[in-house]
């Protein structure tokens, strides 16, 4: 069996983090958790990071997950985890999301620059980055210089435990 790690600050209840839990799951893998909650203050998420990587470090690890938001903690996934392939899922940029989307601040603020900085530090580090389309591809290695052969599209999918097919009849009103 096939060993993978989540780590981050991400939240497991998020839809997309789950998704990609339970498809890990359903294909045989192992699922390990390093996590801290991103609410907790700046250093301490830090601590307790470590401190969940002492708990499995022991164990063999075949992959790291780095799961969204996970920007600001690739580079510790990368140090901790030493010669194990470090996955990215960035599934959106904080540059695009904070500058075009939500349009926070300007595009050539020290914010901007922050996150900019934060979007590429990430995928530089990373083996393996998901994202969920081919535009979305396009634009990061557009965007950060990155080589879109380190990209893979995961598309976001459904939870299967709330959506799934429901049972149709036989016949319905249109068959005549």
């Amino acid at each position: 069996m096939k060993t993978i790690v989540f780590f981050g600050i991400y939240d497991p209840g998020y839809s997309r983090n789950r998704i990609l839990t339970q498809g890990f799951k359903e294909n045989g893998w192992e699922v390990l958790v390093c996590r801290a909650d991103a609410r907790s203050g700046f250093f301490y998420k830090y601590v307790e990071l470590y401190r969940q990587f002492k708990l499995i470090k022991a164990k063999k690890i075949d992959l790291v997950l780095v799961a969204f938001p996970g920007q600001t903690v690739v580079l510790m996934a990368k140090v901790l985890f030493r010669r194990k392939k470090i996955v990215f899922d960035m599934f959106l940029s904080l540059f695009d999301s904070n500058v075009y989307d939500r349009k926070v601040y300007g595009k050539y603020s020290p914010k901007a620059f922050k996150d900019w900085l934060l979007d590429w530090h990430s995928c530089a580090l990373s083996d393996v980055i998901l994202l969920d389309t081919n535009e979305h591809i396009s634009y990061v290695s557009s965007q950060f210089h990155i080589s879109s052969k380190k990209m893979i599209r995961v598309p976001i999918g459904a939870d299967t435990s709330v959506f799934r097919p429901l049972q149709t009849p036989a016949k319905n009103d249109f068959d005549q």
